[in-house]
């Protein structure tokens, strides 16, 4: 039986660019970057129970949400269950 070999420690001249977020929710909440300000509906979900766990989870950060100020909420209009977005402007 062969003794494994030591292993060298990795060592670098400079670091790899760390790569943007990426996931569905950047996906999802880019339109509400690009509309900067308004509140957009960023998913419809089957019950209000649903949307707002996924809201609470969004406001902290337990997904990957690109950087920059955040709002979240969860909305039910006409029977629809939205998360709701608005990016840069929280009040």
């Amino acid at each position: 039986m062969k003794k494994p070999r030591p292993k060298e420690p990795l060592a670098l001249e400079s670091l790899p660019r760390s790569k943007p977020p990426n996931g569905i929710w950047v996906k999802r909440l880019s339109p509400a970057m690009k509309r900067r300000g308004l509140w957009v509906s960023v998913m419809e979900c089957e019950d209000s129970g649903q949307a707002s766990r996924h809201a609470s989870n969004l406001r902290a950060r337990r997904v990957i949400v690109p950087k920059g100020k955040w709002g979240f909420a969860a909305r039910t209009i006409n029977g629809v269950h939205h998360v709701f977005a608005i990016y840069g402007k929280t009040s």
